[in-house]
């Protein structure tokens, strides 16, 4: 891809994460304003110079473009499409993400994947649709001119075969490990999200066709520093011994979600918990900056 590379921000933290999942929902699920995303960019560039957008979701994207744009950096955009609501709700988004990469050059160079949803196959869309949407928005993007752009959509490991494989110009996939059986320690959680990205890695190899494994999510959920800092700890020396292009999930704390959950796993998988405050001990690891 030409444009925009990634490449360390200025000001780097003691903790770097080859890319990072943001949203700028409130506590009570109500979007952050410009001026507080244009905030938590300027922590978020400190991280990492790769952003995860699940959608343009009203004028999130929008505002996040615009931030990255005033702070100089060369930060790169994962930027997703939510087609769950039907293809209405698509287009609605599609469109929001046309007038964003159109309004300004920079913004269509920040972009090297765009995922057509996030885990269709896994809540039961059939996989002909979410190929009929993969293949309208590529459609749209070269009509565009967009045709730089990686198109393809991010599953969880075992829906990746190779009829949406073959319709896809790369590998999104979650790997979250603590929705499964339950282990000792947060290593024990790392220690197998890499192992399942070698199984995934095998899973594919005879369709892959050299096309780039994202690994759109990974992440451990808890309050507790010490948890978090071993599984952070784990997770990077391997992403970076073995160059995987991941996104850490998430930038921060989302009380807003699953409300009804009692264990409150989807709560709690921040870099930052509620008060911005970092739940990594970043002064003890020795893993703290992806290889480029």
């Amino acid at each position: 891809m030409t444009g925009v590379q990634s490449m360390p921000n200025k000001g780097s933290s003691d903790i770097h994460f080859k890319g990072m999942t943001y949203t700028a929902a409130l506590p009570d699920g109500s979007l952050r304003s410009e001026n507080q995303i244009y905030e938590d960019m300027k922590k978020f560039t400190k991280l990492s110079d790769q952003i995860r957008l699940y959608s343009t979701d009203g004028e999130m994207a929008k505002h996040v473009f615009s931030a990255l744009n005033k702070l100089g950096v060369k930060t790169t955009v994962y930027m997703g499409l939510w087609i769950r609501r039907g293809a209405e709700d698509m287009q609605k988004d599609l469109d929001n993400l046309l007038a964003i990469l159109t309004a300004d050059p920079k913004n269509a160079k920040r972009v090297k994947y765009l995922s057509v949803g996030n885990e269709e196959i896994y809540n039961k869309m059939d996989m002909g649709q979410l190929i009929g949407y993969i293949e309208k928005v590529r459609g749209v993007l070269k009509s565009k001119g967009l045709k730089d752009i990686l198109v393809g959509t991010t599953e969880i490991e075992s829906n990746w075969y190779k009829q949406l494989a073959d319709k896809c110009d790369f590998f999104g996939v979650n790997i979250q490990t603590q929705f499964g059986a339950p282990m000792e320690t947060s290593v024990d959680y790392a220690r197998s999200a890499i192992e399942r990205y070698g199984r995934f890695q095998g899973w594919i190899k005879d369709y892959r066709n050299n096309k780039p494994i994202v690994v759109a999510e990974v992440g451990h959920s808890t309050s507790q520093k010490a948890e978090l800092t071993g599984f952070v700890q784990e997770w990077l020396c391997a992403a970076n011994r073995d160059n995987i292009d991941y996104y850490y999930f998430s930038f921060r704390d989302e009380p807003w979600k699953a409300p009804g959950d009692p264990a409150n796993i989807e709560n709690h998988f921040g870099y930052l918990d509620g008060n911005n405050s970092p739940k990594v001990n970043s002064k003890t690891l020795t893993c703290s900056a992806p290889n480029k």
